[in-house]
């Protein structure tokens, strides 16, 4: 067998096999996004309202939840950095929450979540918000939400 057809095969073969070795964003598919509020102590997902508008007085937290397809689903854990940019109206950042988790290889889809806010209600601006995604230094997604009275 020639050196070429030798290194074709190998690299087939380790693709075939371990996925893993492919580009770092074919690890997770980024499926969607919903937005909630929720107290310090994050709601359970099935106790989550999802909205995109708050009520001033009543809202701590405004969090996501992004869900994920899990590529590796089956072959081994590998881990997920979801970097947020909550922006005003004016452009002005308001937060920049990080969520980092480890996917089990036998999670084939997950759900991942985190927010900005406060331990007491009150304290957004009225007015109109956007939420920016960002996995690997690319834009997964941006959202809006509005903060009435």
């Amino acid at each position: 067998m020639n050196k070429f057809l030798k290194i074709f095969t190998y690299i087939s073969l380790s693709i075939v096999f371990s996925p893993g070795l492919l580009n770092a964003q074919s690890d997770v598919d980024f499926m969607g996004v919903k937005l909630f509020e929720t107290p310090y102590d994050i709601l359970p997902q099935s106790d989550r309202v999802y909205t995109t508008h708050f009520k001033k007085f009543q809202t701590e937290y405004i969090a996501f939840e992004a869900e994920m397809r899990n590529n590796l689903y089956n072959i081994r854990s590998n881990t997920v950095k979801i970097y947020s940019e909550y922006y005003k109206s004016d452009g002005t950042l308001v937060g920049e929450p990080v969520v980092e988790y480890t996917l089990p290889s036998d999670w084939e889809t997950a759900y991942l979540w985190t927010g900005w806010g406060w331990k007491e209600p009150g304290n957004w601006e009225t007015g109109r918000y956007k939420v920016i995604l960002l996995m690997d230094g690319k834009k997964l997604t941006e959202m809006y939400f509005t903060v009435s009275d």
